[in-house]
């Protein structure tokens, strides 16, 4: 039965050497490079950009840089990087901030206590006659089984109306 019903699939051996894998030009230019705009993250998106220069835009020089232009780029390259990293970081402080709002909101929300119950004057009347039977028969505990059993229905009696009440 199993050989019978069981279907013949090829065999297939991922690894071998003589089989090319081939990408699109599109996810090679992903990969070659760092993003081209800061827009391409979404959470960024919405952020200013500085204008930037030439340079930015090309990604070279052009031929007739002084010193001075060279540095300049620099110079505002390294200013644009700044910013970025200072808009990044202003936005995971806002989330960290939330984040620790909201802890600190859930645990003060945990640390009140709950309102104390006030136990009944027949579970304390039941228990009373419970401690009385014990010490009066300190040799035949078993004869107090009525205390127990009243005291047995009082405290269901008190889980039920807990349980109704929440």
């Amino acid at each position: 039965m199993g050989a019978k019903s069981s279907k013949n699939e090829p065999i297939v051996i991922y690894n071998e050497p003589d089989v090319a894998i081939q990408f699109s030009p599109a996810l090679l230019k992903k990969l070659e490079g760092p993003p081209s705009n800061v827009r391409d993250f979404p959470q960024f998106g919405s952020l200013p950009i500085p204008p930037s220069v030439g340079y930015a835009q090309t990604g070279s020089l052009p031929q007739d840089a002084t010193t001075e232009d060279v540095e300049e780029i620099v110079r505002q390259r390294v200013n644009r990087e700044m910013e970025l990293h200072q808009q990044k970081r202003v936005v995971y402080e806002q989330r960290s901030a939330d984040h620790v709002r909201r802890e600190t909101e859930d645990l003060l929300r945990r640390q009140k206590a709950p309102p104390k119950r006030a136990v009944s004057d027949a579970c304390i009347a039941a228990e009373e006659a419970l401690i009385t039977c014990y010490k009066s028969n300190p040799k035949r505990t078993l004869d107090c089984w009525k205390e127990v059993e009243n005291l047995k229905a009082e405290a269901k009696k008190a889980q039920r109306d807990f349980i109704n009440s929440h």
